[in-house]
């Protein structure tokens, strides 16, 4: 392998963030990369914003089709040996890539190397280490697949595969809108080992306009995801087992929800499948409290003194 980094960058509308997330990619000390921008059918001035970069960028402009199809066309149009994701609106700390193909050599048994993150909510640091101030408990290296199906902690933009990998195991679903890394992430654990660094090494922005703060679609599209993870893992006693309870745990989410909106036919919907993973009394009372009429709801959210959700 010749260390090459092809760094994708997909953007849609986010011409006031994508030259920041550029310009630490180019700050690196780290020079064998290339990097790709992504533009996915974007309407404000992201073109024009991205003129300056002249030849320092490929940029490739497609009709918009989400987050995984501009980062498989990232992918298809790259050509070095370890694929890298920055999200337009996210930044990577200096020595990022050196730290992380540094960490490659020392392991080479790794496919995939992620990292630990520095979290930011309109523009301000609420978290200098994500991972442990949001206490995570399954980080891990090694063949972390089980450890994965029971959170989550691999975020995109901390993410280094190697392109062999993605060879083998396919590129992003699109026909998931969000949890589409999640996917691919479990793909790679079921088939290679993982490494983590230790050390936060990206700064994740949060704002009103990420598509993760879609918290239906979100809750819906994990739910997608692991009804499928449990028939592809049938017969597998231990990993049934833990998608289940992750399944009873996303329903009840998902009814939780429902409820807070008002919306009790459809919450009641979703605890009932909750039960049927796996029993607990706060799914079976919230079951039962969809029965009462609306008007007696709204009477005890007065006195305690809660609205529904937004």
């Amino acid at each position: 392998m010749n260390d090459g980094v092809s760094v994708i960058i997909p953007t849609y509308n986010a011409s006031k963030y994508v030259t920041k997330a550029i310009d630490s990619v180019l700050n690196q000390d780290y020079d064998n990369y290339e990097i790709i921008v992504v533009d996915d059918g974007s309407t404000d001035n992201t073109q024009e914003v991205l003129e300056k970069y002249g030849s320092k960028i490929k940029y490739i402009y497609q009709e918009n089709g989400g987050p995984a199809k501009a980062r498989n066309t990232g992918i298809i149009s790259s050509y070095e040996d370890y694929i890298a994701f920055l999200d337009a609106d996210d930044l990577w700390l200096p020595g990022k890539l050196r730290k992380q193909i540094d960490f490659f050599h020392r392991h080479p048994q790794y496919a995939m190397v992620y990292t630990d993150m520095k979290h930011a909510v309109n523009g301000k640091i609420v978290n200098s280490s994500y991972l442990k101030e949001g206490n995570y408990r399954y980080i891990s290296s090694g063949f972390i697949y089980e450890n994965l199906l029971r959170e989550c902690f691999i975020f995109t933009p901390t993410v280094i595969v190697k392109r062999e990998c993605l060879e083998k195991v396919g590129l992003f679903r699109e026909d998931l809108r969000i949890s589409e890394d999640y996917d691919l992430w479990l793909r790679i654990a079921d088939e290679y080992e993982i490494g983590f660094l230790d050390e936060p090494l990206v700064i994740r922005n949060r704002h009103g306009s990420n598509l993760t703060e879609d918290r239906y679609l979100y809750i819906t599209s994990c739910i997608q995801l692991f009804e499928e993870l449990l028939e592809k893992n049938e017969g597998n006693r231990k990993r049934v087992k833990i998608i289940k309870e992750e399944l009873a745990v996303r329903y009840f989410n998902l009814g939780y929800y429902l409820f807070e909106l008002g919306r009790l036919r459809e919450s009641r919907y979703n605890f009932v499948k909750s039960l049927r993973y796996r029993y607990s009394n706060r799914s079976m009372i919230r079951a039962l409290a969809s029965f009462l009429p609306k008007l007696w709801i709204d009477y005890i959210r007065r006195i305690r003194g809660i609205g529904y959700a937004k």
